[in-house]
């Protein structure tokens, strides 16, 4: 069975879905729509952002469908999936429509601005035949699933401390620099940190409080935070901190630290190898990781799931949902300078 997909948004993330779709056999790229004409000359664009993608696999462009009006892409009984590209801000209205709509819908992440678009995208997914998904591509990122094997797998005790950090140049590169408005994007706490409140979020369960500082930057949003997420029964510190306000040369990293039990994680996109696990007995590990980054990975396990007829088990709209309103209370402690509940 082949997959046919429609893509939304030719941005950054747009063209990185595409290049990864053109890399799994059994999809087929069968339209593509954005509000700029221009960018529908497929040849002519590229992805351009944080961290390199690679090259694109072979794309028969004459097949494809091209559209800027998405209300009539919508109308392409051809497709099984649309996936969602687009800035933050109108995820939820887009979304809900392929959900009326029955379609499977991929969206990036975050899954909302707020928690009310959220929840209608939560409402939608749960009356649609279709199945749905958010980007939350860290949980299918290579390190980041060994981190979570070898938590899971109990070989090395409990956790005990967590640190994650993510940090990121200035986001320049978006369409009409949307990424830079926070109306439209959240600021660097929406968009780019809740992928580690995710993570934790995912691997720890929900924490019990968050207790957060921070600072608003040029998108007029949080642009750094520092969390502290406290568990009444579970590790003794997880942390997560990151943010964009950072100049072009200033490099990219995602980073972890764990502490168990019986050894510790520690992680870098800046090292290497970047993986690495000390136990308390015996020399350092190098655990074997699997090639890809998560983008591929979670378009691959997607596609998967359509064909297959299968609802997907990790990053659902409920569980993006969730990891949202995390990230919307730490945004609340920092303004209040206190804990806040969940």
């Amino acid at each position: 069975m082949s997959v046919n997909v429609g893509l939304v948004g030719l941005g950054f993330m747009g063209m990185t879905h595409l290049s990864n779709y053109t890399k799994i056999d059994s999809a087929n790229i069968k339209a593509v729509c954005d509000l700029n004409e221009e960018k529908l000359d497929l040849s002519k664009q590229k992805s351009q952002g944080n961290i390199d993608v690679g090259e694109m696999g072979e794309l028969d462009e004459d097949s494809i469908s091209k559209y800027t009006d998405y209300s009539e892409m919508i109308l392409n009984s051809e497709l099984d999936i649309i996936d969602i590209c687009v800035p933050t801000n109108i995820h939820a209205k887009l979304a809900v429509d392929a959900l009326d709509n029955d379609f499977n819908v991929m969206i990036e992440k975050p899954i909302a601005i707020d928690l009310p678009d959220a929840q209608k995208i939560v409402a939608a997914a749960d009356a649609s035949s279709g199945k749905c998904m958010v980007g939350q591509c860290i949980q299918f990122w290579p390190e980041y699933q060994k981190i979570r094997e070898i938590v899971n797998s109990g070989n090395y005790g409990s956790v005990v401390v967590a640190d994650f950090t993510r940090i990121s140049p200035l986001p320049d590169w978006a369409w009409e620099s949307w990424l830079l408005d926070a109306k439209k994007s959240g600021g660097a706490a929406i968009d780019l940190h809740i992928h580690d409140t995710d993570f934790i979020n995912s691997l720890l369960g929900e924490p019990d409080a968050v207790f957060a500082s921070g600072a608003k930057g040029s998108t007029g949003g949080i642009d750094y935070i520092s969390t502290h997420y406290q568990y009444d029964d579970g590790p003794s510190a997880v942390t997560a901190r990151g943010g964009w306000p950072f100049p072009s040369t200033f490099p990219f990293e995602m980073a972890s630290t764990i502490l168990l039990e019986e050894g510790a994680i520690e992680f870098s996109t800046l090292e290497d190898p970047t993986l690495k696990l000390h136990p308390h007995e015996g020399e350092t590990v190098v655990p074997e990781v699997e090639e890809g980054d998560g983008w591929l990975r979670e378009l691959e396990y997607f596609v998967d799931c359509v064909e297959n007829d299968r609802d997907p088990e990790l990053a659902g709209p409920a569980e993006a949902s969730q990891s949202l309103e995390i990230v919307l209370k730490e945004v609340d402690s920092v303004a209040s300078s206190e804990p806040v509940d969940l």
